[in-house]
This record gives C-alpha cells, sequence and structure tokens, in this order.
C-alpha cells in the first residue's frame, strides 16, 4: 500500500480499488460526504475529523480512533466499528441500523436522532452519551455499561435491556 499522508492520497487509493487503509493518520482530515463504502480503516486516527455524511455503509472501522470527530448524518449502515473510539463524537441523525459497536467507547457522544435499530452494543461504554432522541429497536445491549448522566429516550428501561451500571 502506498503511504497515505492526506485525504487525497486516501481518496486516490480508495478510487483506485484499494480498500485497506487500516493504520492510515489523519487527524483532523475533513471527508465530508466522501463516498468509501467498504473501505477498511480499522485502527486509524481520525479524532477531531469532520465525517459529516460521508457513506462508511459496510465499513471496516474496528479500533479507529474518531474522538472528538463530526459523524452528523454518516450512514455506518451495517458497518463494524467494534472497540472504536467514538468519545465526544457527534452521531446526531447517523444511520447505525446494523452496526457493530460491541466494546466501543461512546463516552459522551451525542447520538440525537440517530438510527441504531438492531445494531450490537455489547460491552459499549455509554457514560454520557445522549440518546434521547434515538431510534432504539431490536438494538443488542448485553453488558453495556451507562451512568446517571446517559441520556435514554422517555420509557427507555436500561437495566431491563440488559445494560449494567
Amino acid at each position: 500500500m502506498d503511504e497515505i499522508k492526506t485525504v487525497a492520497d486516501l481518496l486516490r487509493h480508495y478510487r483506485s480499488g484499494g480498500m485497506d487503509c487500516t493504520g492510515v493518520q489523519l487527524p483532523e482530515v475533513d471527508l465530508h460526504a466522501q463516498e468509501l463504502t467498504g473501505i477498511d480503516l480499522s485502527r486509524a486516527d481520525l479524532q477531531r475529523a469532520n465525517c459529516t455524511q460521508v457513506n462508511w455503509e459496510r465499513a471496516y472501522l474496528s479500533e479507529i480512533n474518531l474522538s472528538e470527530a463530526d459523524l452528523s448524518g454518516v450512514n455506518l449502515k451495517l458497518a463494524i466499528l467494534s472497540r472504536a473510539n467514538l468519545q465526544q463524537a457527534k452521531l446526531s441523525q447517523a444511520h447505525l441500523r446494523g452496526a457493530d459497536l460491541r466494546g466501543a467507547n461512546l463516552k459522551g457522544a451525542n447520538l440525537d436522532g440517530a438510527d441504531l435499530t438492531g445494531a450490537r452494543l455489547g460491552e459499549a461504554e455509554l457514560a454520557g452519551a445522549q440518546l434521547g432522541t434515538a431510534v432504539l429497536k431490536f438494538v443488542e445491549w448485553q453488558g453495556a455499561i451507562y451512568d446517571d448522566t446517559t441520556q435514554f429516550p422517555d420509557g427507555f428501561d436500561p437495566s431491563s435491556a440488559g445494560l449494567k451500571q
């Protein structure tokens, strides 16, 4: 793989059929509205990146660092984000249907209006996360951790859903 140092390098690599971009270091990059379906950015550093409206459907993002990133309106349908760092990330209006977020750090993340239908959040850290207006149908929560500052939709009972405090 050619060395990827800029967003132009990343896009050139992806568009030439290079799906493997594991471990790239592009903090604060601007990827607004890019089409990156199925890309492998496992263990990449995109801290504080602008990823609004990016299409990452079926992307491999295990252990990626997206802390403090803006992911508003992003498409992460069926994406793998296991053990991803999404601390303080903005995921409002994000499409996370069927996404694998097991073991992810979502501390302080804003997920208002996000669609998490069928997402897997087992063992995820949700302290301080904002889920007040998120769609939480058929979510797998087993072992996810929340605290008193985690915001859930009205009527949602975290303990009966399998979350622990």
